[in-house]
């Protein structure tokens, strides 16, 4: 029987779930992460599994409505190839998938797991988070990590493992602070020790000093208005920049097919001439009639009218610039994804690494990139209409800087362009970056290892208890 005073379960569910919520809507969520943590998993205890399911589906849902749902309907109307009821459906099943299945599954699976469940829980947690990656078309939105986009020091940890490493580590200390006597001060003990040995990482990473290298100047130009010339809005906005080594424009820059419009291409040129070369966002197409294939494209353009490079957006946005599988009516003319496997563009000592849009919140791209010897990372994105999500994006994306130790370069039409350092820390719109790159982290040259050793784990977990006879 719940005693007099205490919160229904229903009400704890919900109240808990916007905590974590609010993790990753202000700016200072990263503490509200680990406390709601702990409250979900302290509340599981002596539950039934379907009294588990039903908590963690309620906790999910308003986690996912407060973090996600509360810009997604609005971005939806905008962007979205479908109705006004199209779009909140759309909200409401990424709403329901992302947070009410995911965290239903979570704490269902907790009441089963092997001892001890500060080692397993996390495992269940990193797998369960790499599935709905997966099962979203490879968008990791809004992982657990993602939520310590602000505490920089414990960030600097993702050089190892990536944001896994941050989520895996918030659960494990969760999941101790939750459990009971011995079995609580060894999880602990090991929580603390993970905690403090990253923030000495992540502090001997800050206080490091920079290495003397040649640099060189590049800088990002914005200030993007819905209802104006794009093309004569950047020009001129152009005119007054010092020249410098690189200079963006965001994505969408140009309306127009490049190919179609001369005076376009001579504007970009006569650019180029007084501030250095360009890298611009715009669309561009290939072929006619059926065969027609249209792009959501990067062009660096150099002096002398010289079309340097085309970067064609890999990633496409769902509903948005492709139909979802099996609905390909549902847009009328969806764009085609670039080649897979592009490098980075030159121009004289800078290679440069593209990204358009939300590709910069796939860790696997900027990767690749920093394999191949990209010196700069650029993130050419429009965030017309997204809201909150377009700061999000920019914290989600800001991870691809600390996993690579590369200046993240973010030129947006509408929201917040900054450049960001290996650090993670943001800078202005115009900063010098180092043309020799970095060594490569050791996330860059394994990958994402924390979900191969989450499997490892749990399977010696799972045959230890099998060999012991522990149910």
């Amino acid at each position: 029987m719940r005693s007099r005073g205490a919160l229904a379960p229903w009400v704890y569910a919900q109240l808990v779930g916007v905590l974590l919520g609010l993790a990753f809507v202000v700016p200072w969520g990263a503490p509200l992460a680990w406390i709601a943590m702990w409250l979900i998993l302290e509340r599981l205890r002596n539950r039934s599994a379907w009294e588990r399911a039903a908590d963690g589906s309620l906790a999910g849902v308003w986690w996912a409505i407060t973090a996600i749902g509360i810009w997604l309907d609005g971005a939806a109307r905008t962007h979205l190839a479908t109705s006004s009821l199209g779009a909140l459906a759309i909200t409401f099943t990424v709403v329901f998938v992302h947070g009410g299945v995911f965290l239903a599954l979570f704490t269902t699976i907790h009441g089963w797991l092997p001892r001890p469940r500060w080692l397993a829980a996390p495992a269940v947690w990193v797998l369960l988070e790499q599935g709905r990656t997966y099962a979203s078309g490879g968008a990791p939105w809004a992982l657990l990590g993602h939520s310590q986009h602000g505490w920089l020091r414990l960030a600097q940890i993702a050089e190892i493992g990536g944001v896994e490493v941050l989520s895996f580590l918030i659960v494990l200390t969760a999941t101790a602070l939750a459990e009971r006597g011995r079995t609580r001060r060894c999880g602990l003990v090991v929580a603390a020790a993970c905690i403090v040995g990253s923030l000495v990482f992540g502090t001997i990473r800050s206080i490091e000093p920079a290495p003397t290298v040649d640099r060189v100047t590049v800088q990002l130009v914005s200030g993007e208005h819905p209802s104006s010339d794009r093309l004569v809005t950047y020009v001129q906005a152009t005119k007054d920049v010092r020249p410098a080594a690189l200079t963006v424009w965001p994505e969408g820059a140009l309306r127009e097919y490049l190919q179609d419009n001369r005076a376009t291409f001579g504007a970009l040129g006569r650019t180029a001439e007084r501030a250095g070369p360009l890298l611009v966002g715009g669309v561009r197409r290939e072929g006619a009639a059926r065969d027609r294939r249209d792009y959501n494209s990067a062009f660096l353009v150099g002096r002398s009218n010289r079309l340097l490079g085309i970067y064609d957006k890999r990633r496409l946005v769902p509903f948005a610039e492709r139909a979802p599988h099996g609905v390909p009516e549902m847009i009328p003319r969806p764009l085609t994804p670039g080649a897979a496997d592009v490098g980075p563009m030159q121009v004289d000592s800078l290679r440069i690494g593209v990204l358009i849009s939300w590709e910069g919140v796939f860790p696997a791209l900027a990767r690749a990139y920093a394999r191949d010897g990209a010196n700069v990372l650029v993130n050419l994105t429009s965030d017309d209409g997204l809201g909150l999500g377009a700061r999000q994006q920019l914290w989600f994306s800001s991870f691809r800087a600390i996993e690579t130790r590369r200046w993240l370069l973010r030129a947006s039409g509408m929201g917040a362009s900054v450049a960001i350092d290996p650090l993670g820390r943001w800078h202005g719109a115009r900063v010098a970056v180092p043309i020799a790159p970095p060594r490569d982290t050791f996330y860059v040259k394994y990958g994402a290892v924390v979900p191969w050793l989450s499997i490892v784990v749990l399977t010696s977990l799972l045959v230890t208890a099998r060999v012991r006879g522990i149910p």
